[in-house]
């Protein structure tokens, strides 16, 4: 009896040895495991890849592709970064309080100044009908009955004021355009 059971046992030790060989052969083929045969050579690959992919952080090119983006911003007239621009332009804090300075000295010297401007942003913003229309009032004196009485109050045509703006906007356009259109043959004759 114990002659059959060292030869089961050898058997089945046998067995599980070949088991276990085809377990750790299919580990070694499998492509999904770590311990695959080729992963070495595909973790080369996929350094590779990162290298030659221009989308990645390791590129091998990015350093010439950066110093290329910093040569074209350089001689880019329209950038901050232009070479004429950072040469002759003083970006000092010191030239941004003498600039501001020149500009109180000149507001100061020329007073009306700032009235000019804000006349422009009041004209610039009738159209956007943002502003309240005008009324034209008329004090009486007391003689006449007294009190403020309003003569005109555009504040009936608030709801049109875009429209009529923009009607007489088209007018002016229309002049101006017609007047461009008759004065154009003169203007590009080749007579004197």
């Amino acid at each position: 009896m114990e002659g059959l059971q060292v030869l089961k046992d050898a058997v089945v030790g046998g067995i599980s040895n070949i088991l276990s060989f085809f377990a750790t052969l299919l580990d070694y083929l499998n492509p999904y495991s770590n311990n695959f045969i080729l992963k070495p050579i595909i973790n080369l690959f996929n350094t590779l890849i990162t290298y030659l992919n221009p989308f990645s952080e390791n590129f091998i090119l990015k350093p010439i592709i950066e110093f290329l983006t910093t040569l074209i911003d350089w001689l880019n007239p329209f950038s901050d970064n232009f070479i004429l621009k950072i040469a002759f332009i003083p970006q000092s804090e010191e030239f941004e309080l003498k600039k501001q300075e020149l500009i109180d000295t000149f507001t100061q010297k020329f007073i009306f100044y700032d009235n000019i401007v804000d006349m422009f942003k009041q004209i610039k913003n009738l159209g956007s009908g943002s502003s309240a229309p005008p009324t034209f009032k008329i004090t009486l004196p007391s003689k006449y009955g007294g009190g403020t009485y309003s003569i005109i109050d555009f504040s009936y045509f608030t709801d049109y004021r875009i429209y009529i703006l923009n009607f007489q906007r088209c007018i002016m356009w229309f002049f101006f355009i017609k007047g461009i259109f008759r004065s154009l043959p003169k203007t590009t004759s080749l007579q004197g």
